[in-house]
């Protein structure tokens, strides 16, 4: 309660001290000691400080355009507005009558494509809302300065080591089109991606208790206090609860170890084959759209000799989901990743055999993994259909 009190009363104050200065209208008297135009104190003379400030100008004398309005025949000039797109890119500057005066279409990394304005004054904040140097070309992010034209930062990541499988100069883990990154330091998905993925694989009165908290992890007191019963909310919890960092991304590609050589793993545009849709929940590495291709994968804490690990991060748990899936592929993906391959990594404490996937010609053996996967997947579908 009280924090709720405390902004009420301080707009109250302000006010009440200044209701001081509110005249019936007609009377445009200005409040003592605005405006006043500075001055330099000329040589000689009585010693002062070298600015001096002359009385308050009169407000009858004033024109529009420096930061004041009579209110009656006087407009304040050179009011602009700026529309933004998803990503906070300013597309268009209007002016106060609604009438576009610049126009900034970007490519995929920030440089632009076309600028256009009608008035001698460019407007500076464009790429993400922020201000571009025009003597550096370089855009300020707070923490780091951005080249657009190179796609690189001025500077490493702060938070390099909270993604080892990028480089510390890469801006928006290389995709700019779906990340924004705020400040320079950590990279956030514009649309909330991986957590949404995450939220539709629950009951939709559970999603409210899946929210991140001030480091971005999904919290796990608030998680508690969802008291439903749920097989999925049950396995996430259990994931949060573990002391394994795990990462869920949405990326073209990620950078893996193995067998102590670096690789790269792509995640192409997925197809449809809808004679593999696995509508009857019978097979394990499918889901009910038929969406073929390289669909997810987990990477799992080693130092990439027993398997593929995210490069120089052996302690972390990795899923990344294939962007260009639909809504549902993508969370039946996770499903099977998530709540199949991390979660049993998680449950018998790092046992990689139980873990990975066992053919025998194209029939999976791991009968734990499939059942574990087709119970989660089946239960996504019933949760995204409420």
């Amino acid at each position: 309660m009280a924090k709720s009190k405390a902004p009420a009363l301080h707009i109250e104050n302000i006010m009440h001290n200044t209701t001081k200065h509110i005249t019936p209208l007609g009377n445009y008297d200005v409040p003592t000691g605005w405006p006043m135009k500075p001055y330099k104190r000329p040589y000689g003379g009585t010693p002062g400080p070298p600015v001096m400030y002359e009385k308050p100008s009169d407000p009858e004398e004033e024109g529009a355009g420096y930061g004041y309005s009579n209110g009656m025949s006087q407009q304040e000039r050179d009011v602009f507005y700026y529309h933004s797109d998803n990503l906070g890119s300013i597309s268009y500057v209007t002016d106060a009558n609604g009438e576009a005066t610049q126009f900034v279409c970007y490519k995929p990394y920030g440089e632009a494509l076309v600028d256009e304005h009608n008035t001698s004054y460019e407007k500076p904040w464009k790429f993400n809302g922020k201000e571009l140097d025009t003597e550096t070309g370089l855009y300020c992010y707070g923490a780091r300065h951005y080249e657009p034209v190179l796609a690189l930062w001025y500077g490493v990541d702060a938070l390099a080591e909270k993604y080892p499988n990028m480089g510390g100069y890469v801006y928006c883990a290389g995709n700019p089109v779906r990340f924004v990154d705020v400040d320079g330091k950590a990279v956030r998905p514009s649309d909330n991606i991986s957590l949404s993925i995450i939220k539709n694989t629950l009951p939709k009165e559970a999603r409210q208790f899946t929210v991140l908290d001030s480091n971005g992890f999904i919290d796990a007191q608030i998680m508690k206090q969802y008291t439903g019963n749920s097989g999925n909310y049950q396995a996430l919890t259990t994931l949060v609860e573990s002391s394994i960092h795990i990462e869920v991304t949405t990326l073209t590609e990620t950078i893996y170890i193995f067998n102590g050589k670096i690789g790269v793993e792509k995640f192409n545009e997925v197809e449809i084959w809808e004679d593999l849709a696995d509508v009857d929940f019978q097979r394990s590495q499918t889901n009910t759209t038929g969406e073929c291709g390289n669909l997810g994968v987990t990477y799992m804490p080693t130092n990439g000799e027993r398997g593929k690990a995210v490069a120089k991060n052996s302690n972390s748990i990795h899923i990344n989901i294939n962007p260009s899936l639909s809504s549902i592929g993508a969370t039946e993906t996770f499903s099977h990743e998530g709540y199949g391959h991390a979660l049993i990594y998680v449950e018998t404490g790092g046992d990689r055999n139980r873990v990975v996937h066992h053919y025998s010609g194209s029939v999976d053996t791991n009968i734990e993994l499939k059942k574990k996967s087709i119970r989660a997947r089946k239960e996504t579908v019933e949760n995204m259909r409420q």
